[in-house]
């Protein structure tokens, strides 16, 4: 079930620490001994640490680990937000818009919001043209919108992968 904030620290007992060294320091956990630097930091040595790290990962607080890939040296430097209304908002539209949008390799995250749109998008393309194509082909071609608004981004400024924990 759901984890409300105020139950992590009693969850996470003495993982407390080792929550904040994985949320804060991610790069740890990709170096060729990561569990006894973790264990090192945490205080703890490397059996017990690498039990609280799984009890994070069962417990569903840690949902798993990820490769930060750079997108320019993939050939996928345009990065687009693009924002959606849909003509109709009913739950099975909400649900057909969001499995179309998930098979759509270009669409890299999908949020649902409140406010004068229905969905926040970003894409990732390789030009400007592809996503003039991306943008004809396939996703006008998108049942139930009603409009879309794109903008493009000129630099990313900031992005943290740690949550705060305080």
């Amino acid at each position: 079930g759901l984890i409300h904030a105020e139950e992590i620290p009693e969850i996470l007992g003495a993982g407390t620490r080792l929550f904040t060294i994985c949320n804060e320091h991610p790069e740890i956990l990709e170096r060729t001994e990561p569990y006894a630097e973790l264990a090192e930091k945490v205080g703890l040595s490397p059996t017990p640490c690498l039990r609280r790290l799984r009890r994070l990962e069962t417990e569903g607080i840690i949902k798993g680990y990820r490769t930060e890939v750079n997108r320019e040296a993939v050939g996928l430097p345009v990065t687009v937000v693009i924002l959606v209304k849909l003509e109709k908002e009913d739950e099975d539209s909400l649900r057909e818009f969001e499995e179309t949008v998930k098979a759509k390799d270009e669409i890299i995250e999908c949020l649902l919001v409140t406010g004068k749109f229905d969905y926040y998008l970003k894409a990732v393309l390789p030009t400007l043209g592809s996503y003039e194509a991306f943008l004809s082909d396939s996703l006008l071609r998108t049942e139930n919108i009603a409009s879309i608004e794109s903008s493009f981004m000129l630099r990313e400024v900031s992005r943290k992968a740690a949550l705060p924990t305080a």
